[in-house]
C-alpha cells in the first residue's frame, strides 16, 4: 500500500517524465529493478486506486493483499460505474472471503455488472483452450492442458469416474 502511493505520488508531480523515463513504469522498472510485468502490475493499481477509496483504505488500514486489490482493479476496469456503485460491498468480500471464494465472487459480480463483457471473457477462456495427451516411455498417459470452465467440469467429472472406480470392469 505503501508503494501504491509513492507511485501514484511520483506519477502525480510528474516525476518519472522529469527523470527522463517514458512512463510511470519505466521508471519504476529502473527505480526498484522489478521485472516489467510487476511494476507494470503496480502502476495500476497505484493510478486505479485514486478512483477506489474504500479500495485505497482497506489496502493501506485493513492490509488487504495486493492480489486482492488487483482483482478489485480489475473488476473496476471492466465496469467502473456498477464497481463504483458497488465497491463498499466488493471490499466487505475481499477482507471476508477465503481465498479460494474471492475470485469466484468477483467473478459473479462480473457476469451480473456486465454481461457482454462477461461472454466475451468466457470467448477468450474458449480460444485459449488446449489439452495435450500422450503416452510416457513407461506405459503411462500424461495429460497437461488449460480448458475453460466447462470443458474443465466435463474432463474433472471424466477423472473422478475413473478414481472412483466406476468405470472399471466388476
Amino acid at each position: 500500500a505503501r508503494a501504491a502511493r509513492v507511485i501514484a505520488l511520483a506519477h502525480r508531480r510528474g516525476l518519472p517524465q522529469a527523470q527522463g523515463f517514458a512512463s510511470p513504469t519505466a521508471w519504476l522498472i529502473a527505480a526498484s529493478g522489478q521485472p516489467p510485468a510487476v511494476s507494470r502490475s503496480r502502476v495500476r493499481v497505484a493510478l486505479a486506486l485514486r478512483h477506489m477509496p474504500a479500495t485505497a483504505q482497506a489496502f493501506t488500514q485493513d492490509g488487504l493483499s495486493e492480489p486482492r486489490v488487483r482483482l478489485l482493479v480489475e473488476a473496476r476496469e471492466a465496469c467502473p460505474g456498477v464497481f463504483a456503485r458497488d465497491e463498499r460491498l466488493l471490499v466487505s468480500q475481499a477482507c471476508s472471503l477465503s481465498a479460494r471464494v474471492f475470485p469466484r465472487a468477483i467473478a459473479h459480480w462480473r457476469r451480473l455488472a456486465d454481461p457482454d463483457g462477461a461472454l466475451a471473457d468466457a470467448d477468450k477462456a474458449f480460444q485459449r483452450r488446449r489439452l495435450c495427451v500422450s503416452p510416457t516411455w513407461g506405459g503411462m498417459v500424461r495429460l497437461d492442458g488449460d480448458l475453460d470452465p466447462e470443458s474443465g467440469a466435463v474432463v474433472m467429472a471424466a477423472v473422478n469416474i475413473i478414481k472412483s472406480g466406476e468405470l472399471l470392469p466388476a
